[in-house]
């Protein structure tokens, strides 16, 4: 995505800008003249040390932009992309559009906006952020926020880290699901576990099927062992959800364990839930 700001005022704002650029992949493009230099301290705060990372383009003025990226259009056109203008103006919201992945949004100077010389000829381009009647507009960092997350969510946020996790604690999550998997993961390397005995180290010896069901929805087989649970006679199962029939035998037999004619034997494989009592909830 690419982001124009037409001869921005406020240093402050086109820092906060960058900085947004940065942490998304997207480009920024000044078009003189501005209301400060780039060296001001003020833009340099806000950007903090994302600046450097800023992949940034300058322009003497809007006709040296247009000159320099004959590509773009401001109307629908397959394969190339297009030019938006956020303007208070606009008859459509910034949700009522399309983006390309590739596409150009411009925003206006602090003060004046978008001159309506450019606009009027490309209301179909024209976007808007919903506001009460009344207000002016919103501050020019956040409205360039708010419309470039929007283009990035309909391209599938491409290329963006989309999960986190907490750096010093777990999430306290005690869902059903979360219990199976914790307690799939305590069958050690050599072991089987019924889906019986998983149930039971789950808090739930009634939720054998519960079992069944979260292990073929599980998303992360490397560190949730699924291979290793069988059912009470010790048998696996016919279609095995991780690689078809045959893979759990093969994966168990990694493991060290003897299968014979689909059964394992619980009496020598078999884990006695007993030696996990610590681990019950």
């Amino acid at each position: 995505m690419n982001i124009v700001l037409l001869e921005p005022e406020i240093p402050f704002n086109t820092g906060a800008i960058g900085r947004t650029c940065v942490a998304t992949g997207t480009a920024l493009h000044l078009i003189r003249p501005y209301g400060f230099i780039l060296s001001d301290r003020k833009l340099r705060r806000a950007g903090l040390d994302y600046w450097s990372k800023l992949d940034l383009t300058e322009y003497k003025n809007y006709d040296d932009f247009i000159e320099k990226h004959a590509d773009i259009s401001c109307k629908e056109k397959p394969d190339a992309p297009r030019l938006w203008f956020a303007t208070t103006k606009a008859e459509q919201t910034y949700a009522d559009v399309s983006y390309g992945g590739n596409d150009y949004i411009m925003f206006g100077k602090e003060t004046a906006g978008i001159p309506e010389e450019i606009l009027a000829d490309n209301k179909d381009s024209c976007i808007r952020i919903p506001m009460y009647g009344g207000e002016r507009s919103l501050n020019l960092s956040n409205s360039a926020a708010i419309i470039l997350y929007e283009a990035l969510r309909q391209n599938g946020f491409k290329g963006l880290e989309k999960t986190g996790s907490l750096h010093h604690l777990e999430w306290r999550d005690d869902s059903p699901t979360k219990r199976i998997y914790e307690a799939v993961r305590k069958v050690p390397r050599g072991k089987v576990a019924t889906y019986g005995q998983i149930a039971e180290l789950a808090g739930d010896k009634k939720m054998a099927r519960a079992v069944g069901n979260a292990l073929h929805k599980n998303n992360d087989p490397e560190h949730v062992p699924c291979y290793r649970i069988v059912n009470s006679k010790g048998e696996l199962a016919g279609e095995f959800a991780f690689g078809g029939a045959g893979a759990q035998a093969r994966l168990l037999e990694a493991d060290g364990i003897e299968v014979k004619d689909g059964r394992v034997d619980l009496s020598v494989y078999g884990i006695d839930v007993r030696d996990y009592r610590d681990y019950l909830p």
